[in-house]
């Protein structure tokens, strides 16, 4: 199989896979104090903010999370979405929707994550936002890239880069310009690429965006890289470096520690490709130690992976597999189905390179699972043609065909002309073994043919100055070689003249030599005073400046700290507020049962009088059957007193009712929620059984029997699902 090869980006014609590039941002990466700070106040404000102005905080706080933890980021976006949609908000609504493409493009999502993006790019042309239809078309061509379809991709990221031109939105047009740099680079083209990121560093200079200074000056290393000019690129990495350093020095940001760890990983890779295996180790595993700090998974498994393919490439194969082996534990941790399509690939060469076929067969094929779901067709054609390797390897020349087709047939389809070369290369190498040598040269030529245009240029231009060199070299051989014959042909007439030359020739020499000595120290001596006086005044520059610093971060902090107790004060106050507020609703509310509950009794009382009344009516009737006229006139005027006391009973039940509709205003909203298929008369008992009555008064307040209450109470809690075990009416009070 073919020799080991870093990438950087995505992966080119290489089938053991080094991954070098990764998003910055970690899942469950620690928190600032300014982000901390920031989800604090927003926080804070989403407690006073009224339901419509909701979702703008809660998008805020989706963003944030973004970068630590996709499934609280995942969790606000929805909660905006949900805020938006109800108060018809569609700024936020989009919003919302577009953080979700973002959650689900970091989780490796691309078909949910495009579907977001699709619709909020609509939305944001419909709503005339040109700023965040850049952005839209951003995302979508980076899900393109990400599942190989570079076209697609190019065709979204001229879309941004035109609009973000139309409208001065330079961030946008950096964004453009690097991934259009990216898709070059992953493509071979890196002229074109790095044309691209020499223009996004330019801009960044421009504006002062220390973000894509980086970024840039990032790239432009990796690709010199790419284009063998290893110089150069630890040149561009070094300077990548520095900048993350000072950053992070100054900022304290861990994303920009991450892209430390980045650069090391590349600068380990550049030792790979000119062959010093131990200092690629040294920094890979100076990357690695910080990716473990941070605690990031992708990183770590990252530099575990690199290093295997290190000690593959030293012969160690044994020792590669425990690192790849590693690798694959740490990937499976995360969602990156691409990386462990790496890893898993990897794992397959280094079975391939000890003769352990089979395993290398299956390893391969899951590979290629990973790859498919991934959406990433670049790998993809590497594992089909990895896999097309192995059944070669184990004479099952057909199914080797099948796969060097479908792998040919993809790179065809994207247009991958390195892997295109590469396929045909290894039909080739097929057909010879197949013995049948007719197609063999075929495909040979169409290798050939193909191989020649991508790498003529370079190649001739490479022959073309070794041979201008040679020529040089052989004409200098020969004019030493003339001299000489001159030389000796001459020796003997012109000895004398020629010793006399000699010495004069020889002590002019040290006469010059002496004096050009002599002038060298003593500008050697006036450059280092005067770099000496330089330094001193840099010196007093920065200790001037450090002190200026120094008083500003004092005042800073004075001013905050001023905020932060001024701020204390504040929700102190308002915590009091609520408390009372709080307090006299408690209040008023328990005055209002209070008054119900007496209404209650009170008309429980009118009701048993009535019931009283009834009974003395029976006995009116009974002293009359008797003749006994003198108890039944005594009765009648008791009877009167009664019923005047009770005259204004129904008007006494219809202010019990209206007063029980208020106070249960929430009660009956919470029934309605919990149990939507209660009826009226169902919530007006439910609200009697929380006020504790008994079945007798409940009864008497319905106008029913007590019977029919116990009845009633039965079919409630078995429509309400409440075990028998659990008591009524704490439960009916806690809802």
């Amino acid at each position: 199989m073919k020799k080991y090869i870093f990438t950087t980006a995505v992966i080119l014609t290489s089938y053991l896979i080094l991954h070098t590039s990764f998003s910055l941002a970690a899942e469950n990466a620690p928190l600032t104090k300014k982000q901390n700070h920031t989800i604090d106040s927003l926080k804070r404000v989403l407690e006073t903010t009224d339901n419509k102005g909701k979702a703008k905080v809660y998008n805020e706080l989706a963003k944030i999370y973004l970068s630590f933890s996709y499934e609280k980021s995942y969790e606000y976006a929805q909660q905006a979405l949900e805020h938006a949609k109800k108060y018809r908000n569609k700024d936020e609504e989009v919003n919302a929707i577009f953080t979700i493409g973002n959650v689900y493009n970091a989780q490796f999502m691309p078909d949910k994550a495009l579907s977001c993006f699709q619709k909020a790019l609509e939305m944001y042309q419909k709503s005339g936002n040109k700023m965040q239809t850049a952005k839209a078309l951003n995302n979508i061509g980076r899900i393109y890239f990400n599942t190989g379809e570079y076209n697609k991709a190019m065709q979204y990221f001229q879309k941004t880069e035109k609009l973000s031109r139309d409208i001065s939105y330079t961030k946008g047009l950096m964004y453009a310009l690097n991934n259009i740099g990216v898709i070059y680079e992953n493509t071979g083209e890196y002229k074109k690429a790095l044309q691209y990121d020499e223009d996004v560093l330019a801009l960044s200079k421009k504006v002062n965006d220390t973000y894509f200074l980086s970024l840039s000056t990032f790239a432009i290393g990796k690709i010199y890289s790419s284009l063998g000019d290893y110089a150069k690129a630890f040149e561009y990495l070094q300077e990548a470096l520095k900048i993350y350093e000072q950053l992070f020095a100054r900022e304290g940001d861990l994303l920009n520690k991450q892209g430390m760890a980045n650069v090391l990983n590349m600068m380990g890779e550049i030792y790979f490709n000119i062959g010093n295996s131990n200092k690629s180790l040294e920094y890979h595993k100076r990357a690695l130690k910080i990716y473990e700090e941070l605690n990031h998974k992708e990183g770590i498994s990252s530099c575990l992976n690199n290093i295997g393919a290190v000690y593959n490439e030293s012969g160690n194969s044994h020792k590669a597999m425990e690192y790849f082996q590693q690798a694959l534990k740490y990937a499976e941790g995360i969602v990156n189905k691409k990386l462990i399509a790496e890893i898993l690939n990897n794992i397959g060469v280094t079975c391939h390179a000890l003769g352990n076929y089979n395993e290398a067969l299956n390893m391969h094929q899951k590979s290629f699972e990973s790859a498919k779901e991934a959406g990433n067709k670049q790998l993809m054609i590497i594992t089909l043609c990895n896999i097309g390797e192995d059944y070669m390897m184990l004479k099952n020349y057909r199914e080797g065909q099948k796969y060097f087709k479908q792998s040919l047939e993809l790179a065809k389809a994207i247009g991958d002309k390195k892997n295109i070369v590469n396929n045909y290369e290894r039909f080739s190498i097929l057909k010879d073994k197949e013995g049948n040598y007719k197609e063999a040269l075929e495909y040979h030529k169409l290798f050939k043919i193909m191989n020649d245009s991508i790498y003529n240029e370079e190649s001739s231009k490479k022959i073309a100055e070794a041979q201008f060199k040679l020529e040089n070299e052989k004409k200098d051989k020969e004019i030493i070689l003339n001299n000489k014959k001159i030389e000796i042909l001459q020796r003997d007439k012109k000895i004398a003249l020629l010793k006399l030359y000699i010495f004069v020739s020889a002590l002019l020499l040290l006469v010059i030599i002496g004096l050009l000595i002599y002038n060298r120290q003593r500008i050697k001596t006036l450059k280092e005073l005067e770099i000496a006086e330089k330094e001193r005044k840099i010196i007093e520059n920065e200790l001037e400046i450090s002190v200026k610093n120094l008083k500003i971060k004092e005042a800073q902090k004075a001013l905050m700290e001023s905020e932060i107790t001024k701020e204390r004060e504040i929700a102190e106050k308002e915590k009091q507020i609520n408390e009372t507020q709080k307090e006299l609703m408690r209040a008023e509310l328990e005055h209002k049962n209070e008054h119900v509950m007496n209404m209650g009794v009170h008309i429980v009382n009118k009701n048993s009088i009535l019931q009283e009344i009834k009974e003395n009516i029976k006995t009116v009737n009974l002293a009359l059957d008797k003749n006994d006229m003198e108890q039944a006139i005594k009765m009648l005027a008791d009877l009167s007193r009664n019923i005047t006391t009770s005259m204004n009973i129904s008007k006494e039940q219809e202010e019990f009712n209206k007063q029980m509709e208020q106070i249960n205003e929430e009660f009956y909203f919470k029934l309605s929620k919990h149990f939507p298929e209660l009826t009226d008369y169902e919530k007006k008992l439910s609200a009697l059984l929380k006020l504790n009555l008994s079945s007798k008064e409940i009864a008497s307040l319905l106008n029913i029997s007590s019977s029919s209450v116990d009845v009633s109470r039965h079919r409630l809690r078995k429509k309400m699902n409440i075990q028998e075990k659990t008591n009524f009416v704490q439960f009916l009070n806690q809802l």
